[in-house]
């Protein structure tokens, strides 16, 4: 990572891939420290937002680095995304992950068992029921099953 990384770099990027922005431009698993020397990172991203290129920034991590970033920029942070295992009460996430699998999952990688799908699902949602979980599926029956379980909570 250069020292002093610019909007242009992202929207560069951007226009190789062909592309003009993203939604969302997320850390993915950022080292706790980079918390206290991002200020340039966030700056240039924060620039990027303010010219269109992204709409929001988000760090996904676990509940400490959240918390870190969280406390260190503020408002400059969107999106908060963190395990579904890993977070408290005092620093809700906007969005979680592996409350299926109980875990982290990867393609290819075993599902979580059947029978604890519906439960953990209910559990996440009901947990945070404004947020967001994120679930993955190759399968289009365990999909509508899972919108469903859904369904049913918020009716």
């Amino acid at each position: 990572m250069r020292s002093r990384p610019s909007s242009a770099a992202f929207t560069g990027r951007w226009r190789r891939w062909g592309r003009t922005g993203s939604t969302f431009l997320f850390l993915h698993e950022p080292a706790p420290a980079l918390a206290n020397a991002a200020d340039d990172l966030i700056a240039a991203l924060e620039r990027a937002r303010s010219a269109g290129a992204i709409r929001a920034i988000g760090v996904s991590a676990a509940a400490a680095t959240l918390a870190a970033f969280a406390t260190r920029f503020g408002k400059a942070i969107d999106v908060l995304q963190a395990p579904e295992q890993h977070w408290e009460p005092a620093l809700v996430p906007d969005i979680t992950f592996g409350a299926l699998s109980g875990g982290p999952q990867r393609f290819g990688g075993p599902a979580g068992p059947a029978d604890a799908v519906a439960p953990r699902l209910r559990r996440a949602l009901a947990r945070r029921p404004e947020g967001a979980v994120l679930v993955s599926t190759t399968r289009q029956d365990h999909l509508a099953g899972l919108a469903a379980i859904a369904e049913w909570i918020h009716s």
